[in-house]
């Protein structure tokens, strides 16, 4: 039953690129604190186990950089 599903939205922010198109930006600490908080509640996981590609940073976009460090 969909009625018993948990739900819940990646902290972050939209932000629009220089190209005009509106992206939602994460926050990486406040990810990994509701990620830890709803699906890995074991010690282990920390901010260096959250996107340790940098998959979601842009660091060629200061505003998206910014955004993805900010505290949570």
């Amino acid at each position: 039953d969909t009625a018993h599903i948990p739900m819940a939205t990646l902290a972050g922010e939209a932000v629009q690129g220089n190209s005009g198109a509106w992206y939602y930006v994460l926050r990486r600490a406040s990810a990994t604190r509701m990620l830890q908080e709803y699906c890995y509640p074991e010690p282990a996981w920390n901010e260096t186990a959250f996107d340790p590609t940098g998959v979601f940073d842009r660091e060629d976009h200061p505003d998206f950089h910014k955004l993805y460090f900010a505290p949570a």
